[in-house]
């Protein structure tokens, strides 16, 4: 099934598209979403708290879509054919999730065990990477945002089949307004003057 949504996300224009992923290392195996969401730590949301203005019910969704993003980023990985997958501007608040849950070191390398069978390394975008990402835009910026468009399109789809609506309408769509920069900005209680620099567009993740 194609999906096809018109989207506001923030973004600094060219965006960095991350499409290596938190599953790259050893072969993973997959386990049911279901036991992948039975996972509770209050401790994660606590500490997620500490930086972040959110209710204690806030942080919990945000856990939850956090562990359905690993989730599905391992089910790409074993499903030939898949999409590669990327942790957008639109999901940046899940990643500073991530970023906590992986705080918890010895909490986090069990439940990937326990999960996944292996360590799910979180592997940033590197300067080089976005270099040359910087470098293509300049030399082709229409080619470049017409790939970004069709990349995003096969993402969205991916997730619609293995998630439903429910969570593509919330990732893609509803999380880049309730998640702006500006609005990251002012729920930061420690560096929020980053989300600033981050501007909302409108862009179309339809391929043309």
């Amino acid at each position: 099934m194609e999906l096809q949504m018109d989207v506001s996300v923030a973004r600094v224009s060219p965006r960095p598209v991350h499409k290596t992923g938190i599953a790259a290392g050893p072969q993973p195996r997959l386990c049911s979403l279901e036991q992948a969401l039975a996972y509770r730590n209050d401790q994660i949301l606590y500490k997620f708290q500490e930086r972040w203005s959110v209710s204690f019910e806030e942080a919990s969704e945000l856990f939850e879509e956090t562990k359905k993003w690993m989730w599905l980023q391992v089910a790409a990985r074993l499903r030939p054919g898949s999409p590669p997958l990327a942790m957008t501007v639109a999901l940046a608040m899940v990643d500073e999730m991530l970023h906590t849950f992986i705080l918890f070191t010895r909490e986090y390398i069990q439940y990937c065990d326990d999960n996944y069978g292996v360590y799910l390394h979180h592997t940033p975008m590197t300067k080089k990477q976005k270099d040359a990402q910087l470098e293509r835009f300049h030399e082709d910026p229409e080619a470049m945002l017409a790939a970004e468009a069709c990349f995003l399109s096969d993402m969205y789809s991916f997730t619609y089949e293995l998630l439903g609506e429910e969570t593509v309408v919330k990732w893609y769509s509803q999380y880049p307004a309730k998640y702006s920069g500006a609005r990251m900005a002012a729920l930061s209680k420690s560096n929020g003057r980053r989300f600033t620099q981050v501007e909302a567009v409108e862009e179309s993740s339809t391929c043309p």
